[in-house]
């Protein structure tokens, strides 16, 4: 009797569900690392939030009330904690919620991605380490748009790769309402089907003006451009900095996680390439780098992460070449050695990983305790009509309440009467020429050592008086943990000398 040999269907159906159960437990690992680590909201998500508070409460899109100012980057994200603010959801929370809801949404899609191109075991490498990615983790859990932005960006070009063309348009106008950088995105995708496809895509093209059309024209109504007051603010940050933004790139993935992967990066990234598959993302990946330079704004690092899902897609790719080229070694060690390298390489990061996200709370935590401490004295001591001029006025606007003069000039117009010149002498600590326009009644003033007291404003000195000072105790501990460095951290609240 002929042994009858095990249906193919039936493994192919285990393998499949096998694969399931592991991504499943990425999704679940993903979702108890962000819960378990999650830090304070960035000082700029208060921004946006006091925004979606506004509207909320019927006050209309504004930062201050009555000023026509659109000083957030992120109309979409706004209007939506708005929805849910005006339901009763606390912003804050709600912003971490879509923030953990959309990271594992784009870690899926990265799956899917790499699946559809006949790479499930390299899709689920790239999902595991999307889901321990210190950076990943930590600026898609911060309060800001950024994580819900990577998942549009991640849907626009997964639904075009699909061919479902009139679906990437639409994801490509809610990714440019998210941020104006989506407009990089549509960008791409129109122009790789006008090469592609040798004609221009006029009903997709419509669909993703249509879009965008009821808030261009609200913006135009309403600001007078649809170009965020923020991102002359920003132009004016970067006019002035010593580093150009190419090297803040480089700076950013100078870090433990992305040098362990940068020569799997560099082999997937050439892969694509001669293989031409998922070139659109590669296209995507270096115009959204050659767009930022160009704008010339001012780097945060919340600018680079939507990066991180391509870099380690295209990483992941690289470690199977590698894995491939191992398993055709006629030595059986070589071959295991080819088995177990992508696994060896994830269970590196692990340990790297969390070191960084353990050092970017110690680091950055108290700083937003600080801001939330200064900013409820403001709120239960100080007239919410009054003015208040500050720096770094996410939680001071969101917290204080009182109207916010803003020196860094996001949610504030620019005085007509100052050139180019004394704006940048303003980024450069000399805010005169500022006071002495708005004469606010309030300033935060915050030095972080004995030695900056040296630059102490003259005109703040002359025209206010302190009514109320804090000092933090800080500890900084190096990434490698090899040794802290204590200071103090000096906050000073000063009011208006004719208003006492």
């Amino acid at each position: 009797m002929k042994r009858k040999l095990p249906d193919k269907k039936i493994n192919k159906k285990l393998k499949i569900n096998v694969n399931i159960i592991i991504l499943i437990c990425i999704l679940l690992f993903a979702a108890f690392i962000r819960i378990y680590f999650n830090p304070v909201d960035i000082d700029d998500a208060p921004i946006t939030y006091r925004y979606a508070r506004n509207i909320a409460e019927g006050n209309g899109f504004v930062y201050n009330q009555g000023e026509r100012v659109l000083g957030t980057t992120t109309p979409l994200y706004t209007i939506i904690l708005a929805f849910f603010n005006l339901l009763g959801v606390e912003i804050f929370f709600m912003s971490n919620l879509i923030g953990l809801l959309s990271s594992l949404v784009s870690i899926f899609l990265i799956y899917k991605i790499l699946k559809d191109n006949k790479m499930e075991y390299v899709g689920l490498i790239a999902a595991f380490i999307l889901a321990i990615l210190n950076d990943f983790v930590i600026y898609t859990m911060n309060g800001m748009e950024t994580s819900f932005y990577i998942m549009l960006i991640l849907l626009t070009l997964y639904s075009y790769s699909r061919k479902k063309y009139y679906l990437s348009s639409f994801f490509a106008a809610l990714t440019t309402l998210t941020r104006p950088d989506g407009l990089i995105l549509a960008i791409v995708i129109f122009g790789h089907f006008l090469i592609t496809k040798r004609k221009i895509p006029f009903k997709s093209a419509f669909l993703f003006v249509l879009t965008l059309l009821p808030w261009l024209i609200f913006a135009i109504i309403r600001f007078g451009s649809p170009l965020p007051q923020s991102l002359i603010g920003k132009q004016f940050q970067a006019s002035i900095a010593t580093i150009p933004f190419f090297l803040r790139i480089l700076g950013f993935f100078f870090d433990r996680a992305y040098l362990i992967l940068s020569i799997f990066f560099i082999l997937g990234f050439l892969c694509i390439i001669k293989e031409k598959k998922l070139t659109i993302y590669a296209t995507w990946f270096i115009l959204y780098i050659l767009g930022y330079i160009l704008i010339g704004i001012d780097a945060y690092a919340w600018y680079f992460i939507p990066l991180v899902p391509i870099f380690v897609l295209f990483s992941a790719i690289g470690l199977q070449e590698i894995k491939l080229g191992l398993s055709k070694n006629r030595n059986k060690a070589v071959r295991f050695f080819g088995i177990i390298f992508p696994l060896a390489v994830c269970l590196i990061l692990v340990p790297v990983s969390f070191l960084g996200i353990q050092h970017y709370k110690t680091k950055v935590d108290p700083n937003w305790k600080n801001y939330i401490t200064v900013s409820q004295w403001l709120g239960e001591n100080t007239d919410k009509n009054s003015t208040m001029m500050h720096g770094a006025i996410g939680y001071v606007g969101y917290l204080g309440k009182q109207r916010v003069i803003d020196s860094a000039f996001l949610v504030t117009k620019l005085p007509d009467n100052l050139n180019n010149d004394i704006i940048k002498q303003i980024y450069k600590r000399n805010y005169t020429a500022i006071y002495e326009y708005y004469r606010p009644d309030y300033v935060i003033y915050r030095n972080i050592d004995e030695v900056d007291k040296t630059e102490f404003p003259v005109w703040i000195g002359d025209n206010y008086y302190q009514i109320k000072n804090f000092t933090f105790k800080r500890t900084y501990i190096a990434e490698d943990l090899r040794f802290k460095i204590s200071y103090d951290d000096y906050w000073a609240i000063y009011k208006r000398n004719d208003l006492k």
